[in-house]
């Protein structure tokens, strides 16, 4: 068994994607594999500054949030194409829609300046 595991810069563009499934390809076609994967790159910087500004009821985390929606579709549609991405892109979407949940409630429930929760 053989355990692979990619970075972020492995993954900062589609062309860089590819080369990490050809390594896996390659790889499987030996020894059963085990892939651990990191977020593309930048993201988890991009993650952060969501929690971050929704952490202070600042609704400019729902443009940082399209940001990584965006950066998401884009590498699935690129991978895969309009035609055959449409269920990789459910999941996604449906990943990325909790995550806004998840932001929205933050930011609901951060106490702003001069308002009280009671």
């Amino acid at each position: 068994m053989k355990v692979l595991k990619f970075g972020g810069s492995s993954l900062a563009t589609s062309g860089r994607i590819r080369d990490v499934a050809k390594i896996v390809l390659k790889g499987a076609r030996r020894d059963p594999v085990i892939v651990v994967v990191s977020a593309f790159q930048g993201v988890t910087n991009q993650l952060l500054e969501c929690a971050r500004l929704a952490a202070k009821a600042n609704r400019r985390y729902e443009t940082a949030w399209r940001k990584v929606v965006h950066r998401h579709r884009s590498v699935i549609e690129d991978l895969l194409g309009k035609r055959h991405s449409a269920r990789l892109r459910s999941q996604v979407d449906t990943l990325l829609n909790e995550l806004h949940e998840v932001l929205h409630g933050i930011q609901l429930l951060t106490v702003r300046p001069g308002h009280s929760i009671l």
